[in-house]
This record gives C-alpha cells, sequence and structure tokens, in this order.
C-alpha cells in the first residue's frame, strides 16, 4: 500500500481461510498509517461482520493513542442492519453518530455557546451578575449560572470527545478537554461549598485577570499543582485562570460549523472518518459529499458482485487503489433475466 501508483489487488480463498479477518487486519494498519478508507461488501450481513471485526480490533489491539473508533463510520439502512442504540455497533454506525453529536453542532445552545457562556462568567461573573434581570443574591447567581453552564458543557466534551473523528484533529485537543473536564468538577464543590468559603468571593478574586493563554504543554503540571492545592482561595484562583485558558484554547483552536439538521452532521463525519463500511449499492451517498479524499476500496465477497454493480464505489473521486476479495467457487454473481445473462451482465468483475 506505499505505492501510491493505482493497483487492483485480488485475494482469493475458500470458506474459513481468514479473509475476513485479513480484511480487519488491513483495515486496523490503515487506520494507524491514516489511510482513508472505503470498504464495502454484496449485502449488510457481510457489511456488519467486517464492520464487528474491525471494532473488536481496535478495541483490543489499540492502547487509546494510535487508532481510534471515532475514526471508523458504518452506514447504511437501519432498519435492515437491524441497529438500535443498544447494538454494539452504534457506536460506528453514522445515524447514531449523528444524532448524539448534533446537539454540538446547533448554533444557539452547541459547542461555541457553551464555551463562550462558561468563558463570560468565569472571567467576569460580577459583571454578568450586575447585568442579571433577577433579583437572586449573588452567590445564588453564580452557582445557578456555573452549574448549568458546566453541565451543558460537560454533556459536549462527552459527545464529542467518544463520537468526533480523531485523527482530523490534533491530539492536544481531546486532551485539553480532559483537563477542562477535570478542571470543572475542581471548581463545581468551591463555588456550590455553602460554609466556610467566603474566602473565595471576594470581587478582586472573582474578577481577577486571567493569565494570558499559555502553552498547552505546561497545563498537566499546573493541573497537579491544582490537584494538590488544599487552600480553597489559591486552588480556585488557579483551578478558575487554568479552565479559562483551556476554554479559550478550545474556542480557537476546535471550531465546528454550523448544523440544523443530522444530515449535515453526517457528511461531516464521512469527511473526516478514517475508515468507512457499507454495501455496495449504499456506496452510492458518498458521491455527495465533498473533499472525501478516499484513497484504498476494499471490497469483500467481490466474486457475489456484477460488474456493473462493483462499478458504483470503484468510480468514487480519489481511489487509485483496490483490494478485491472473494471466491468464485462460492455463490456467484446472479442476475434473473436471461437477456441478460445472454448480454453477460451476470459477469462479475472477480
Amino acid at each position: 500500500m506505499e505505492n501510491h501508483s493505482p493497483s487492483l489487488k485480488l485475494i482469493r480463498g475458500p470458506p474459513g481461510t481468514g479473509k475476513t479477518k485479513t480484511i480487519s487486519t488491513i483495515l486496523w494498519a490503515m487506520l494507524i498509517k491514516g489511510v482513508k478508507t472505503l470498504t464495502c461488501a454484496p449485502t449488510n450481513t457481510a457489511v456488519l461482520e467486517v464492520a464487528s471485526r474491525i471494532v473488536r480490533l481496535v478495541r483490543e489491539s489499540s492502547d487509546g493513542s494510535v487508532c481510534f473508533l471515532n475514526d471508523i463510520v458504518l452506514f447504511g439502512n437501519k432498519e435492515r442492519m437491524k441497529i438500535d442504540d443498544s447494538h454494539d455497533l452504534s457506536t460506528v454506525f453514522l445515524d447514531s453518530r449523528a444524532k448524539r453529536l448534533l446537539p454540538c453542532f446547533v448554533p444557539h445552545s452547541g459547542w461555541r455557546h457553551c464555551l463562550c457562556s462558561l468563558i463570560d462568567l468565569l472571567e467576569n461573573p460580577v459583571t454578568k451578575y450586575k447585568l442579571h434581570i433577577e433579583q437572586v443574591p449573588f452567590k445564588n447567581y453564580l452557582k445557578d449560572r456555573y452549574n448549568k453552564l458546566s453541565k451543558d458543557l460537560r454533556c459536549c466534551i462527552e459527545k464529542l470527545y467518544n463520537d468526533h473523528p480523531r485523527k482530523s484533529e490534533a491530539a492536544q485537543i481531546f486532551q485539553c478537554m480532559l483537563e477542562v473536564l477535570e478542571l470543572i468538577k475542581i471548581l463545581h464543590p468551591l463555588i456550590n461549598r455553602d460554609r466556610g468559603n467566603d474566602d473565595i468571593w471576594s470581587e478582586e478574586l472573582l474578577e481577577g485577570k486571567v493569565e494570558e493563554d499559555c502553552n498547552p504543554v505546561s497545563w498537566p503540571e499546573k493541573l497537579a499543582c491544582v490537584r494538590t492545592n488544599t487552600c480553597s482561595k489559591s486552588k480556585f484562583k488557579l483551578a478558575r485562570s487554568l479552565c479559562v485558558q483551556g476554554l479559550r484554547y478550545l474556542c480557537k483552536n476546535f471550531i465546528l460549523p454550523d448544523f440544523y439538521s443530522r444530515r449535515g452532521v453526517q457528511f461531516y463525519l464521512l469527511q473526516r472518518a478514517e475508515c468507512i463500511l457499507c454495501t455496495v449499492f449504499s456506496s452510492f451517498r458518498l458521491y455527495n459529499p465533498e473533499n472525501l479524499n478516499l484513497g484504498l476500496l476494499i471490497v469483500d465477497e467481490a466474486a457475489q458482485l456484477k460488474e456493473c454493480e462493483t462499478l458504483i464505489p470503484l468510480l468514487l473521486p480519489g481511489i487509485k487503489q483496490a483490494v478485491f476479495i472473494g471466491d468464485e467457487y462460492q455463490l456467484p454473481a446472479l442476475v434473473k433475466s436471461k437477456i441478460s445473462d445472454n448480454a453477460k451482465f451476470g459477469r462479475s468483475v472477480f
């Protein structure tokens, strides 16, 4: 696969010789190399088998730093594939992931809104309180706003961390998400404590200027200082400063487009996924999204496919290398019409 010139490889093997295992191993290797791969098969059953193999292989073989389930996308007819939210493959199924991620892309309540709202609150809580219409004590206002905004942001981060493709983004972004989650958790008891917490409520501390953004590489060391700090005042000050810096970093470096429907999110995921799986017929949907940058096509059970069917994924823009796997002595390509059969429409490309 190192050779980038156009090529077509055939892999033959009778039943039980490990053809599906070979496919999953190739896909795993391509995930590590960062080669965008499309895997097709003539039936939902065959596609689901390959998907199950690669998902299991990634879970068992990856230490969480080489390849991720986030970069695998399976799509097709949900009813025929019988995939619901409790199915093991719902983790990688396109419809399910788009449904989970959509709230993060909605402009006025999604990812950027959550980030900016919490930044504003942590940077200028007193100023925000003075603009608040309802007459409530400042402490109650800050607690209620922080709890709501931090909960919304936590939900967004968890969804993006679990479902957003990883290869298309810098690893530092997802590390920063984890650090922000921990800082939100650290700040929660400090802000919500009812007694013995007067030292963090001074306007000077709450409105204190947050340090300019520093190098993210130094954040783990500073976070370790926050964990071990026993003074509420200094702990709050450092955690607040570090949290705002992390939020600013994410706001600047992890920008999501605006979508109001799952379809937009689906195209977004397909553009960024490294490993796409579907039936041969379903692959026509990949002609719509732009910038797919597919590199390798793998077709399982290729001997069952008619020549004309195989052209659907084979002609997708960007594909230069293809691997066809099958056994011509098993179930062949079939056509019911004798006229079509005589015209060789049932001929397999394999």
